[in-house]
């Protein structure tokens, strides 16, 4: 438009042509303003989606290790039990072995 402009050597014409080059440059700073915005946008919903995506994949690994910590616990509560009921069974065996020693004793004792 400015080649054009400098052979213009007609006052109105070339008025006009400055009033659309003024045009022009107005709607492509309006055009540009626009892109910028809408890629402001767009970066924010990235953004945005990129902290859900991640606020997602930390809930599950909380999830994930609270399951892991009950699991633990349930099995660490299994093994007490498991132990206690063999105290629990040693401690009867020791008292049938008395009883069973003393049983003899009487009777050895009766017998006698």
């Amino acid at each position: 438009m400015m080649r054009y402009i400098a052979t213009v050597s007609d006052k109105e014409l070339l008025e006009k042509c400055h009033e659309c080059v003024k045009v022009i440059r107005a709607a492509k700073e309006t055009q540009a303003a626009k892109a910028n915005k809408n890629a402001s946008i767009l970066l924010e919903e990235l953004e945005s989606e990129k902290t859900r995506e991640e606020s997602k994949r930390l809930a599950a690994a909380r999830r994930r290790e609270r399951k892991k910590k009950k699991k633990l616990e349930k099995k660490e509560e299994r093994r007490k039990l498991l132990e206690e009921n063999k105290k629990n069974e040693n401690y009867d065996e020791k008292q049938d072995s008395k009883q069973n020693i003393e049983g003899r004793k009487n009777q050895k004792k009766m017998e006698e």
